[in-house]
């Protein structure tokens, strides 16, 4: 068995035993929407709407996948400076609570301003060729175990594009390192300018 099989395998059976999926429509726990705005607010956004560069927005993700996130940050799994030492400290009660939280975040308002014609329909092209709505979904919205890539910061997906495709990030399968393994880095910054623009 590989390390990368079994550390899915221990990720399956830890959130099997923390009803995360079942409680993705309660409501989170009392005391996380003020411990959001004073742990993670600052960088995400009240409403999950990040100004901060490099940071996602979390707003209109599934709870399942911020939970699997989350589990990926506290076990080392995912590496980022600042989430590394909160997920370090966070207790299973903890992932179902902030995915709960983060579960009902209404999506991100759709992006201002017109974006240029030719690089939509470049990136719309890229997105059709490597079927990339075969698991973000038709609108890119995301689903349970996917993140949702519409109106997402861009320089964020152009990072997060070029570490999958490096295999520098590796989620809890392969499965977009192999994606995005024949992916030009040019047609990566073409694809983030139109997820991040997409409506």
């Amino acid at each position: 068995m590989t390390r990368l099989r079994a550390q899915a395998l221990l990720l399956a059976s830890t959130l099997a035993l923390t009803p995360l999926a079942a409680s993705a429509q309660a409501a989170p726990p009392a005391g996380y929407a003020q411990r959001w705005a004073g742990l993670c607010a600052n960088c995400h956004g009240v409403e999950g709407v990040s100004s901060t560069a490099d940071t996602p927005s979390l707003a209109g993700m599934g709870s399942f996948y911020a939970a699997t996130q989350l589990f990926l940050f506290r076990a080392g799994r995912r590496q980022n400076a600042a989430m590394t030492v909160v997920g370090k400290s966070l207790t299973d009660d903890d992932l179902r609570g902030f995915s709960d939280l983060i579960g009902q975040l209404p999506a991100p308002p759709a992006p201002t301003g017109t974006p240029d014609a030719a690089r939509m329909a470049q990136g719309r092209a890229i997105a059709q060729r490597h079927q990339c709505a075969g698991c973000h979904g038709a609108d890119f919205a995301g689903g349970d175990q996917v993140p949702r890539l519409a109106g997402q910061r861009e320089e964020y997906l152009k990072r997060a594009l070029l570490e999958f495709k490096s295999a520098q990030r590796i989620g809890y399968t392969n499965s977009m390192n192999e994606a995005l393994s024949t992916v030009e880095p040019t047609e990566l910054e073409t694809l983030a300018y139109f997820l991040a623009n997409v409506r």
